[in-house]
């Protein structure tokens, strides 16, 4: 062994240098020279300088032991052993949930359900709840309280989309967990990912049209018409379900030639299957316009007062007349003649004030007498009968009066004389003596509130 301090050669087993006394070091493993093995070279003493040259020495690597080996394999055990006795549980949440979709397609539903039973078996030992950093001594039936606890209060499941769900859609159930305070109150790591499970094999619903078994029909008067729905004695579907399901646009506040959008609301997956349970299919019906027809008008110009309107109005005048005279002369007036002059119609300059009023005119010829007296004379006068808002309907009739409640002039008197016995009679009869004084009574006295349209000569 060669001193790397002196270059002295040593005996293999010696310690200490022969020559300066160094301490000497064994040299393991490599070649000659990776064990710092000096070069065969003679150290030269030269006559001007005595010193030794000292051949360079190159350190070789130690190696290890059969010691060193041992303990680096128990350093790696016990530290492998430490994870795996201080690593927390974990769980995937994805195993204990399921999702299912019933119902038939384009009406199906979503729903999930979580397999408790099997979250509490595998968790109910691994679980070690605290509070307070406090480690709890839960028994079994504890340990399987805060499992479902963990569950109801610690994860959040939504599936979207939840109904109405047809072949070909795609059902995600969206999965949130608190990891953290699962961590720190359970002591378990709980993990989950979003679930994804496509709509198929879904079966098609019996489905009824529902307008088969509907009719539509307006009534009143426009612009307030209404619209009614009649529902035919053999639909399937109960008053309740029609109602429910139709979506008119406009019911109310009509006029002849409205056009109505009619269809049906979306239904309800509940209400599709109360359907199908109940009446053996789903009601459907494809949306169309209906026109507002058949309502009854008030007047509002003359082209609206037909010969055939006024031919009815005559009818009804000459009865009025004939019940006037029985009431107010005791039957002792006859009508001779009649005779439509025209009408005064008068349309309101605002409708929120006043009523559209038709004056037809008549010029009257009748007969009166006294029995007691045997007087007998014959009269001419004029009078009209009044209708208010009268109501014109296209189509159907011409117009539409009420009788009830048509009026005529203000009283007019009348005084019979008998000269054989200077007796005089009088009657009070509805008339004016000439159209002059009809005139200002019906379109003069009114001309601030209504505009009026005469064909009165």
């Amino acid at each position: 062994m060669f001193c790397t301090k002196c270059g002295h050669k040593n005996p293999d087993d010696a310690v200490f240098c022969d020559g300066c006394g160094n301490r000497l070091e064994e040299i393991v493993d490599g070649s000659a020279e990776e064990k710092g093995v000096v070069d065969a070279k003679v150290v030269e003493k030269s006559e001007s300088d005595t010193s030794l040259k000292v051949p360079e020495v190159k350190k070789g690597k130690k190696k290890l032991d059969k010691n060193g080996r041992i303990g680096l394999v128990v350093i790696f055990a016990l530290v492998l052993i430490g994870l795996i006795l201080f690593k927390k549980p974990s769980v995937n949440f994805n195993n204990y949930l399921d999702i299912s979709i019933e119902g038939y397609d384009g009406y199906a539903t979503a729903s999930y359900s979580i397999d408790k039973e099997k979250f509490y078996e595998d968790t109910k030992n691994r679980i070690k709840p605290t509070v307070g950093g406090k480690k709890l001594a839960a028994s079994f039936n504890g340990k399987e309280r805060f499992a479902k606890a963990l569950i109801e209060n610690y994860i959040e499941v939504t599936i979207d989309p939840e109904d109405g769900l047809a072949n070909g859609d795609e059902v995600v159930a969206n999965i949130k967990v608190d990891e953290k305070a699962i961590l720190e109150d359970f002591g378990i790591k709980v993990k989950a990912s979003d679930v994804k499970k496509p709509v198929m094999n879904l079966v098609e619903a019996n489905m009824i049209d529902l307008f088969k078994y509907i009719s539509f029909e307006t009534k009143g008067i426009a612009p307030e018409g209404h619209l009614e729905v009649k529902i035919s004695d053999d639909c399937p579907f109960s008053s309740y379900i029609v109602e429910t399901l139709l979506n008119i646009e406009k019911k109310d506040g009509l006029s002849n030639g409205d056009e109505v959008v009619i269809g049906m609301n979306p239904i309800v997956p509940a209400l599709a299957e109360e359907c199908l349970e109940d009446y053996g299919g789903i009601p459907y019906g494809k949306e169309f316009t209906y026109t507002v027809e058949g309502l009854g008008a008030y007047v509002t110009k003359e082209t609206e007062l037909t010969d055939a309107c006024f031919s009815k109005i005559d009818e009804q005048f000459k009865d009025v007349l004939i019940a006037s005279y029985a009431e107010k002369t005791d039957g002792n007036m006859s009508l001779n003649s009649m005779e439509r002059l025209g009408y005064y119609l008068l349309i309101p300059k605002e409708k929120v004030y006043n009523d559209t009023m038709l004056y037809v005119v008549y010029k009257v010829n009748a007969s009166i007498w006294v029995e007691e007296t045997a007087f007998s004379d014959t009269i001419e006068y004029y009078t009209y009968l009044k209708y208010r808002d009268p109501i014109y309907v296209d189509g159907e009739s011409p117009l539409k009066v009420d009788v009830i409640n048509a009026g005529m002039p203000g009283n007019m008197q009348l005084r019979c004389y008998d000269d054989n016995s200077s007796r005089s009679i009088t009657y009070y009869i509805s008339g004016e003596r000439n159209l002059d004084d009809m005139y200002r009574e019906v379109v003069t006295s009114k001309v601030n509130q209504f505009v009026t349209k005469s064909t009165v000569q």
